[in-house]
Parts: C-alpha cells; sequence; structure tokens
C-alpha cells in the first residue's frame, strides 16, 4: 500500500499516477521502491521524479510506502484543494491514484 500525501502547487502541468504493489507510475514512469528495506527512510531528491516533493522523506513502514506528492492547481481550483484546511492523504492499494479534481471553478456572470 502507499500513503500518499498531498502536496498543492500551482502549475499548469497534468498528472496522472497509479499503484501496483511497491510501483508508482507517474505520468508513465515507473518508480519501484519494492528493493527498498522495511523500516527504512530516503530521500526524496534520490528518486528524480519531479511530482514527488523533496520536501519529505519517502519511507517504508511495515510495507506500506509513505511519500508526498505535488498536486498541480490553478488559481482558480477551488479553495478546499487549493488550500485545504487539513493535509490531504491518500491510501492506494492498487490501481489508479484517485486524486481530487483540481479543475477551475467557473463563476457565472451575472446579466444585466
Amino acid at each position: 500500500m502507499m500513503r500518499i500525501t498531498l502536496l498543492p502547487v500551482i502549475s499548469e502541468k497534468t498528472l496522472k499516477a497509479s499503484v501496483s504493489s511497491d510501483v508508482l507510475t507517474v505520468n508513465g514512469e515507473k518508480f519501484d521502491f519494492g528493493p527498498m528495506p522495511d523500516n527504512h527512510t530516503i530521500s526524496a531528491d534520490a528518486v528524480g521524479c519531479e511530482w514527488i516533493s523533496i520536501n519529505q522523506p519517502i519511507s517504508k513502514v511495515d510495507r506500506v510506502i509513505s511519500l508526498t506528492m505535488k498536486l498541480p492547481c490553478s488559481w482558480e481550483t477551488p479553495d478546499e484543494v487549493r488550500s485545504p484546511e487539513e493535509v490531504a492523504v491518500l491510501e492506494v492499494t492498487r490501481g489508479e491514484v484517485p486524486f481530487p479534481d483540481t479543475a477551475p471553478v467557473v463563476k457565472e456572470s451575472k446579466k444585466v
């Protein structure tokens, strides 16, 4: 399982990720954490993925991989996603990472 903490960042880039066992695939690039020993921590910048935040280490404890990923947002992304009151943490065992919707909020213009 992967425990992914989300760090919203302003970016026009797109992000798609999935999990299969100890492998995280980010925009088509695979990162295999299988060889990482249990109860071990590594520096996130050692992975070389622009979407994994280097502000927090990557750890594997009791076979759960914990890391922080950047979540691309725009200035028009809803406040509850772009600036959440509580940090969003996703737990993914297999399949696509269910990132929150970061689509801009479309404000209706008033008719005069």
